[in-house]
């Protein structure tokens, strides 16, 4: 089964109530790779999640339910702490492929 990486994107549309089909797709999505196991999170997606959920969202998010939110998110998928070898690789694939 190939692992999926989760853009930051589905995190924001899944809590953005000014867009109603990108959250019902947002949630599909996210539900689907929750169901197969194969979805996978990074810091970096969480960071941004974190950065952007109370500051550009309408109605924003409070920041103490932001936290729980992304606790949420890292207790369903597992995260995956990327470092510079990881991006190279993936280039490297990228390249190649």
């Amino acid at each position: 089964m190939a692992l999926i990486l989760i853009d930051t994107n589905l995190l924001i549309y899944l809590y953005d109530q000014n867009e109603p089909a990108k959250q019902k797709q947002a949630r599909f999505v996210l539900d689907r790779l929750q169901g197969i196991g194969a979805g996978r999170l990074s810091v970096q997606s969480l960071s941004e999640f974190a950065n952007v959920a109370p500051k550009k969202l309408s109605p924003a998010i409070p920041i103490s339910d932001v936290i729980e939110i992304i606790r949420a998110f890292a207790s369903v998928y597992p995260v995956c702490y990327i470092t510079p070898n990881i991006v190279a690789d993936a280039a490297c694939a990228v390249r190649d492929y």
